[in-house]
């Protein structure tokens, strides 16, 4: 079934509710094919073939062409995650290091 009504979300808590709710039911939801096919456009990926447009204004996600995209941008996320964790690891040393100066000079004077 495609939902065709869509609005914003009043009470987000209410939908994560609804989620877990759905979860724990195990039924199966997805991504709105609409809005992904939008979010693509605004990168200026087009006729890509991970989404099928019917008459109607029907939309369907092609997971075997999407899912590659997706595991790629994740990769991508990560490595950038591990190069941040890094940074931040030796900041906290420069950091330790400046703040040992810093007490020094405050025990001298």
């Amino acid at each position: 079934m495609i939902k065709l009504n869509l609005s914003p979300i009043q009470k987000p808590y209410n939908l994560y509710l609804t989620i877990v709710f759905l979860i724990k039911k195990k039924i199966a939801f997805g991504f709105i094919a609409q809005k992904l096919d939008t979010a693509l456009n605004t990168v200026a990926i087009t006729n890509s073939g991970m989404i099928n447009k019917f008459d109607a204004g029907i939309f369907a996600i092609r997971y075997n062409e999407f899912l590659p995209m997706i595991l790629k941008a994740e990769q991508k996320q990560q490595a950038q995650i591990e190069i941040l964790q890094i940074q931040n690891a030796e900041l906290m040393i420069t950091s330790a290091a400046i703040l040992q100066r810093l007490e020094a000079l405050v025990e001298k004077n």
